[in-house]
């Protein structure tokens, strides 16, 4: 899409995590992976918004939005921000006539560590919530 920014990284390294979550029903693990996947990237939104070039209609700052996006392996879970306007990525890239305005790489590598944190006490948060319920 538009200006998505791809990048691939590993949040979930810890294995008591991982034995934990293996432990409960797929349904409800799977719930707790999208639920903090998703809060890191409204999170990541929010910086991705404020970053933003804001022009006459503010239609870029507008249009983006998070989301979940499927993977094909099923035990995966992966959100991203994203645009449907068309220029996103002449604006964060530039084009022969046009400078770059970053947005989307410079809000992701300001909050990248920010993000893993969420990710992992939102997991850990929900799961203990699991035991003790």
């Amino acid at each position: 899409m538009g200006g998505e920014v791809r990048t691939e990284t590993s949040l979930i390294n810890g294995d008591i995590i991982r034995r934990k979550l293996k432990a409960l029903p797929i349904k409800i693990a799977k719930n707790i992976l999208n639920t903090a996947v998703l809060k890191a990237a409204k999170e990541l939104l929010q910086e991705v918004v404020n970053n933003a070039p804001v022009g006459e209609t503010g239609e870029l700052s507008n249009s983006l939005r998070a989301v979940m996006t499927r993977k094909r392996d099923k035990n995966q879970v992966a959100a991203k921000v994203s645009t449907t306007v068309y220029y996103a990525r002449f604006v964060e890239f530039g084009t022969v006539k046009m400078s770059a305005k970053p947005f989307m790489r410079p809000a992701f590598d300001k909050k990248e560590k920010e993000l893993i944190d969420i990710v992992k006490n939102q997991i850990e948060s929900r799961l203990e919530k699991e035991v003790n319920s």
